[in-house]
């Protein structure tokens, strides 16, 4: 009988390291990793980590990775950095990579992530019902989820880049409330911005979101967000809202070149969609569904477009408004030839422009036909003393009122600039907002004036500055 001799090897999978940064003289394991300042509560890390998490242990600590990196064992790996609970905690300059979140927020407030390159993660930086924090100029990619949010509100999402992933940037549950994702740039993944189940009142603007192949920005039964100023291209669909996305405002966006839909409603009622420009897509403007309906939809551009509007069965979707509001512009319907006939010069085409299961009765004739300058008038002021002190101190409140004499909103109406006679000068600092002003609308704000000792009266001479649907500024008078 033949004996064999049989080798037995056993590895075993190295361990994962914590430390914990804390307030106290060392940092807790900060001097194990790096130095320690005291004063400032920064722990400064000086050496790559290998399968090492850390974890803050106080509130108010700075951890600055000055371009180190921190590497787990995959995406089952636990957290990179561990803010359980911290709040005014920043974390920046870090490469992180290999974790199931790279960088994981919950349940504190105010901090700042920032200047981190995260990849390689199930979420790369994961808010989780923490407000207040402010999230800018980090890289995300190659995760499932970039930058993602649940139930948190007030956060600012700003100046990052999430490329590659399956969500770019993700705001979900109805606690997702009030947080700003602005000028961001979202590129090549499936989805790039993605609003689901619940987010409200957040405001995603000027945005560059381009090559996503399933939505640049893409809404799932979310409500009342502001969707403004972004420029979606290059991908399957520019902006996609979904499943009961309604009271939403698409206004100002860029929508190019994607080779689905440019904007696409289904199953979303009372959405705005106005002042967008669409062009070059395999269809502009589409909705479909019969439960889509009143939607608002016009001064939009619809340039070159495979299929302008694609509307299917939907009840109560408008595409223009009242004179001098109107409807949308339509490239390939601007001139006798294409049966756009203005006999009376009003601007808009005298026939409507027809489409499947709907029509536009007001088409301008000429791309942002609906933006002209704005006639503003300033009217006769009110003065009063607002209390005894005001009026023993000479502090005079003037309430003035700004009017919209035309037909068209104005925008961001300021008063610029007061010079004033007889030594009167102004107490309120300029320029003083008036907001936007509908048309036929009228806004009032208040101005308190120092006036010597002996003045009546006096004149006064006063600038304001309105900005018009396309983004032109106007000075007044």
């Amino acid at each position: 009988m033949a004996i064999v001799m049989i080798g037995l090897v056993v590895s075993f999978a190295e361990a994962a390291t914590t430390k914990y940064i804390r307030d106290d003289a060392t940092g807790g394991d900060c001097t194990s990793v790096g130095t320690w300042n005291s004063a400032a509560k920064t722990c400064y890390l000086t050496s790559d980590l290998n399968l090492t998490n850390i974890i803050i242990s106080n509130n108010g600590i700075t951890l600055d990775g000055g371009g180190r990196s921190l590497t787990g064992s995959g995406t089952s790996g636990g957290y990179g950095v561990d803010l359980i609970g911290r709040s005014s905690v920043t974390v920046k300059n870090l490469v992180i990579s290999s974790f199931n979140y790279g960088i994981y927020a919950y349940s504190g407030s105010g901090n700042w992530l920032t200047g981190n390159q995260v990849s390689s993660t199930n979420r790369g930086i994961y808010v989780r019902s923490s407000n207040g924090n402010v999230i800018s100029g980090n890289v995300t990619s190659s995760s499932s989820k970039g930058i993602a949010f649940l139930s948190a509100a007030n956060n600012s999402v700003t100046g990052n880049t999430a490329s590659g992933n399956t969500f770019g940037i993700e705001l979900s549950g109805s606690g997702s409330t009030g947080n700003t994702v602005s000028s961001n740039i979202v590129n090549s993944n499936s989805d790039g911005i993605y609003l689901v189940n619940g987010p409200a009142g957040n405001v995603i603007g000027s945005n560059t979101v381009s090559g996503n192949t399933n939505s640049g920005i893409h809404l799932i039964s979310s409500v009342n967000n502001t969707i403004t100023a972004n420029t979606c291209s290059s991908g399957l669909n520019g902006l996609f809202l979904g499943a009961s996305s309604n009271g939403n405002t698409i206004k100002k966006n860029i929508v190019s070149g994607n080779s689905g839909k440019g904007i696409q409603i289904d199953s979303s009622n009372d959405n705005t969609v106005v002042y967008n420009s669409m062009s070059g897509n395999g269809v502009g403007f589409s909705s479909s569904v019969s439960s889509t309906a009143n939607n608002q939809i016009y001064n939009n551009s619809l340039i070159n477009n495979t299929t302008q509007v694609s509307s299917n069965i939907g009840a109560g979707n408008f595409y223009n408004k009242s004179a001098p509001v109107g409807g949308n512009y339509f490239s390939n319907y601007d001139t006798e030839a294409e049966g756009c006939f203005d006999l009376n010069g009003d601007g808009f085409c005298d026939s409507p422009y027809v489409f499947w299961n709907g029509q536009d009765n007001l088409p301008w004739t000429r791309d942002n036909g609906w933006c002209s300058k704005l006639n503003l008038s300033l009217k006769a002021p009110q003065s009063f003393w607002a209390s005894y002190s005001d009026y023993t101190a000479r502090e005079l409140s003037v309430n003035w009122t700004i009017r919209n004499n035309g037909g068209l909103p104005a925008y961001d109406v300021k008063l610029t600039s007061s010079t004033n006679t007889s030594g009167v000068t102004l107490i309120t600092p300029l320029p003083v907002a008036f907001g936007d002003i509908a048309g036929a609308g009228q806004s009032t704000a208040t101005v308190k004036y120092q006036v010597p000792a002996g003045i009546a009266s006096w004149l006064t001479a006063n600038n304001a500055s309105a900005v018009d649907a396309c983004g032109t500024l106007y000075v007044y008078p």
